[in-house]
């Protein structure tokens, strides 16, 4: 099914094994939607990265940190997302996930808007406007 929509039977090949065979999601990461591996994540965030800065200083994750739970429930989540309604229900963990979850895209929204100004600053520079 999948080949038949013009992709090369590689690409297919790939799209399923990344998505254990899953049709749907194969199709869905053919067509633009190519999170990364797991595998293919091969660095974490320096100290000196802004999300690790914001992360850190939040006062809400400080505090959080030291409760053992949250490490349970972290890797709990990273087993199976599905994982994360049952925590999203622990009236302890739920405010946690929900600040680094909330810090981190916010961080992240920064940077993806910081880099394209920048882009546009440097091409407009370099094309003499």
């Amino acid at each position: 099914m999948i080949k038949e929509m013009g992709f090369s039977e590689k690409e297919v090949k790939e799209a399923l094994r990344i998505t254990n065979n899953n049709q749907i999601s194969a199709c869905h990461w053919l067509v633009g939607d190519r999170l990364p591996r797991v595998e293919d994540i091969d660095c974490a965030l320096s100290p000196d990265h802004p999300i690790y800065k914001a992360l850190i200083s939040n006062p809400v994750i400080m505090l959080g940190l030291g409760n053992p739970r949250l490490l349970l429930a972290m890797l709990c989540i990273l087993d199976s997302s599905h994982n994360s309604n049952l925590w999203m229900q622990d009236s302890e963990i739920a405010p946690v996930i929900s600040t680094i979850i909330r810090v981190y895209q916010n961080e992240k929204h920064i940077l993806n808007v910081n880099k394209h100004y920048e882009q546009h600053v440097l091409s407009g520079s370099s094309s003499g406007t």
